[in-house]
């Protein structure tokens, strides 16, 4: 059963409040309070099939009605590319979730014997970055 487009926008604002914050967390390297897979599971209008047929449907109806009405069309075009990114991640929220947690992994080698401190994480090289001294190192680490 499909809900009104208010109660659809309202879930979907939700739901890209919680996406960026996750975003956000990750960015900082900090641990996520919660997986992709929970954040959908819990808007599951927005992340559905019947939620995003409702509103490219809704677009439809308003550039047939009025196709001079840009802020609601706008705005509408909006909430279905939205809902598309959104419908995408669920489909493969698996991956996703790697991909997000990637800049948390050990992937940077630093120079120099790797014996003695081995790989660490992009976001923790990107923040020390600026203040490495030594040239060829900063080279070495970008």
């Amino acid at each position: 059963m499909l809900r009104e487009l208010p109660q659809l926008r309202e879930e979907a604002s939700r739901l890209a409040e919680r996406l960026a914050r996750l975003r956000l967390r990750a960015t900082l390297g900090q641990p996520a309070e919660e997986t992709l897979r929970a954040i959908l599971k819990e808007h599951r209008l927005s992340s559905s099939s019947d939620g995003l047929a409702q509103a490219r449907e809704t677009l439809q109806e308003a550039l047939e009605e009025d196709p001079r009405r840009a802020g609601r069309v706008a705005r509408l075009q909006a909430l279905r590319d939205f809902l598309v990114r959104v419908r995408a991640i669920d489909l493969e929220a698996g991956a996703a979730q790697e991909l997000l947690e990637m800049p948390r992994r050990n992937l940077v080698k630093p120079p120099g014997d790797a014996g003695l401190h081995g790989a660490l994480p992009p976001v923790l090289v990107e923040r020390q970055l600026p203040f490495e001294r030594d040239r060829d190192k900063r080279a070495e680490l970008e």
